[in-house]
């Protein structure tokens, strides 16, 4: 395997999921580190008062059955009101193992507005988990994707989009 270098926790959104019970709601900014055997996936909070101890969700490198990949446009957040996000933005679904077996697999939806942190979670799976890696390419195949697993409106998600990008 490999040597990737120490790479710094890769900011994306968490946009969708059919993992029944996630510790936060979606869509929601995470960051991506690896520690051990583990891809761990943090809920970034806007700062308050009280600050909550972070909300983590944890992969073991075993469950993690495929990759796909669509490195899109660089948007910016004014590009979001105008986009169909699914056709430009850089997408990375995650299928995974459930643990309890009692369904095949859970599929999660990450994007970033920069193609540059998608490529960077590609590079960091796929030395250090030896992930396959699929590319999804454009059109039907991400909205069938992104179908199967979306829990939010369409007007909805752009406004928490917005939301999560103004919090840089």
């Amino acid at each position: 395997m490999e040597q990737t270098p120490n790479f710094p926790p890769i900011p994306l959104i968490w946009v969708s999921t059919d993992v029944p019970d996630l510790p936060f709601e979606l869509p929601a900014p995470v960051v991506v580190r690896i520690e051990g055997q583990n891809l761990v996936f943090v809920a970034r909070r806007a700062s308050t008062a009280s600050p909550a101890a972070p909300c983590e969700f944890l992969l073991h490198r075993a469950s993690i059955q495929e990759v796909g990949v669509r490195v899109g446009t660089d948007l910016s957040p004014r590009d979001i009101d105008s986009a169909d996000l699914n056709e430009f933005a850089s997408i990375a679904m995650i299928r995974h193992s459930d643990p309890l077996q009692v369904v095949p697999f859970f599929q999660s939806q990450f994007i970033s507005p920069k193609s540059y942190w998608i490529k960077a979670l590609v590079k960091l799976l796929g030395d250090q988990f030896n992930s396959n890696i699929v590319n999804l390419g454009q059109g039907e195949e991400i909205r069938e994707l992104s179908a199967k697993s979306q829990r939010r409106s369409a007007s909805g998600f752009v406004r928490n989009l917005r939301r999560i990008l103004s919090m840089g």
